[in-house]
């Protein structure tokens, strides 16, 4: 036996930005720990660094003008991750030109430390007369320092810092967890002023193993638990602004309504994170969101992207079929010997999803012909569609490029029903037979047993088929799913309201009969009480017979 239910599968990547609920609180406020011009993190240090650098300019422009002599620099900058990483490197070439006297030799990095190292062995290859490191992380440089050493050349490290050596002449830079001290300081005052008592932060960190991120990362902590903040998760952003957003939109969707303040380590960090909050206006999918909710965010995000919010095909159990139990309709009659469309609140049902293809943000059946709404959805092209439990495991090992960008919601209630309280979603049980003149009649009975054991769904709910039909073995299933972003609880959760699959004896006779009549109602060669009338006739002539 198995359980099947269906949900509501999210497109983060589309709707991440639109769908995930982050930055609604009055009191979420977001920081920049550590960016070079803010005023949080300007320190004496960093003070007396830039007065360093002017002294150096001038320094080094007099006597290199004066001698006659060009002087050669190897610099191996981090990279271009940020706005102020560019201004650094800006700066640095014009000061170091050949106009005052410089030949510059010049290695973007890319953030790469491997490429880092090599490139200062290149400098000692060349003989230049001083390297310049601006160190993308803060281990591993002993022996290349000691190759600088053995070679006579000067190193002199800027920004970040080198740990555990005295190989070097010189550094410039700022103090790293004085700035990580000075955010937490600010944030504390901001909350003291605005009576904010309750302060759960998320962190988006710099580079893993840079030196800025250390200190950042434990001076801001140092705060953080001496006013009992509660720190609910940190990952790296690597100080780009791709980075924050995209660390942003994975927190809107894991910790919506958990949070209210989000620290970055630097400026494009917080511009990354400040997009995605702000794209972030379509609160993400929960139990309270209604039929017009679904709708909204659906123009939302197609005004947004222009492209599809929810995909409305025209399947019956990942499709209208909820729709119509939701508004507290029926296809089957109480008693399953009849049709059930002509009822107030089955039409209702109908009316509305049928009519969603009206949208500019739901493609038309002709579209699902060639392509389904999983295909469009995973190829980013759609935002929300309806799939079932046993499918998502399938979908996370096909597409582990969309990892962190999509997950599963509850389905939309019916605002106003005719009966009941507008939740419902369709659960499929699925059963094993035989056919009773089976002459190995006696050994299939006994593998059936199986089947519907403990042992046999344990086994079921261990391969992440499908919910074990077996009462406490829901938890296997879930399992499966522990080393994925993806919240496969809710199928759990609509338990307490799904419906039985519609099902009766003569169901393989009017099942493609009832889907044919909805094409023609989609197509516009009936209209949807005709339709709803062929439907019912389908049906009870089928269950008559």
């Amino acid at each position: 036996m198995k359980r099947k239910l269906v949900s509501m599968v999210m497109c983060m990547a589309l709707g991440a930005t639109m769908l995930a609920g982050c930055g609604n609180s009055a009191n979420t406020s977001t920081g920049n720990a550590g960016a070079s011009n803010d005023a949080a993190a300007k320190t004496d240090d960093a003070a007396a660094a830039d007065q360093t650098d002017d002294s150096a300019e001038a320094a080094g422009t007099e006597s290199s003008a004066a001698s006659g002599d060009t002087v050669t620099i190897g610099f191996a900058q981090v990279g271009h991750e940020s706005d102020w990483r560019t201004a650094s490197t800006d700066s640095c070439l014009s000061v170091f030109s050949a106009d005052n006297g410089y030949d510059l030799q010049f290695v973007d990095c890319d953030n790469d430390s491997a490429v880092q190292l090599e490139a200062v062995r290149g400098f000692i290859e060349q003989d230049v007369d001083y390297i310049i490191i601006d160190p993308i992380v803060s281990t591993g440089w002993d022996t290349v320092l000691t190759e600088c050493e053995e070679a006579g050349i000067p190193v002199i490290v800027i920004d970040r810092t080198i740990d555990d050596s005295d190989k070097y002449v010189s550094w410039v830079g700022s103090n790293f967890k004085t700035e990580g001290l000075a955010a937490g300081e600010w944030l504390k005052a901001y909350t003291d002023a605005k009576g904010i008592s309750d302060v759960n932060v998320l962190v988006i960190e710099g580079s893993t193993g840079a030196s800025a991120t250390i200190g950042r990362t434990d001076g801001f902590k140092e705060i953080a638990d001496a006013n009992g903040w509660n720190i609910l998760d940190s990952q790296t952003g690597d100080f780009t602004q791709a980075g924050g957003q995209e660390v942003m939109e994975s927190y809107c969707k894991s910790y919506e309504g958990q949070f209210n303040v989000v620290i970055c380590q630097n400026d494009n960090e917080a511009y990354g994170a400040m997009t995605a909050m702000d794209a972030a206006g379509v609160s993400y999918p929960d139990e309270s969101w209604t039929w017009d909710d679904l709708t909204d965010a659906s123009q939302k995000i197609y005004d947004a992207t222009g492209k599809y919010g929810y995909m409305a095909y025209g399947d019956d159990q990942l499709g209208y079929w909820n729709f119509v139990y939701q508004a507290g309709g029926s296809i089957l009659t109480e008693d399953k010997t009849r049709g059930n469309f002509l009822d107030p609140a089955t039409k209702k049902g109908m009316e509305f999803y049928i009519g969603l293809q009206s949208y500019d943000w739901c493609p038309d059946q002709n579209y699902f012909a060639e392509t389904a709404p999983g295909a469009a959805f995973f190829s980013e092209k759609g935002a929300m569609f309806f799939e079932g439990d046993w499918n998502i495991l399938a979908e996370l090992q096909n597409y582990p490029e969309m990892q962190g960008k999509w997950d599963v919601a509850v389905l939309p209630k019916a605002p106003n029903p005719v009966n009941g309280d507008g939740r419902a979603t369709i659960s499929n049980g699925l059963s094993y037979a035989t056919a009773a003149n089976n002459k190995n009649l006696d050994t299939v009975k006994d593998v059936l047993k199986f089947f519907g054991s403990e042992e046999g769904q344990r086994i079921q709910g261990e391969s992440g088929a499908a919910i074990p039909a077996y009462i406490g073995l829901e938890e296997t299933f879930l399992g499966v799913f522990e080393e994925y972003d993806i919240n496969m609880q809710v199928f759990l959760d609509m338990f307490d309201y799904s419906i039985q699959s519609v099902n009766n004896a003569s169901r393989p006779e009017w099942k493609s009969k009832v889907s044919d009549e909805l094409l023609k109602i989609y197509a516009g060669t009936v209209d949807i009480d005709t339709g709803l009338q062929n439907m019912q006739n389908i049906v009870d002539a089928a269950s008559a017979g």
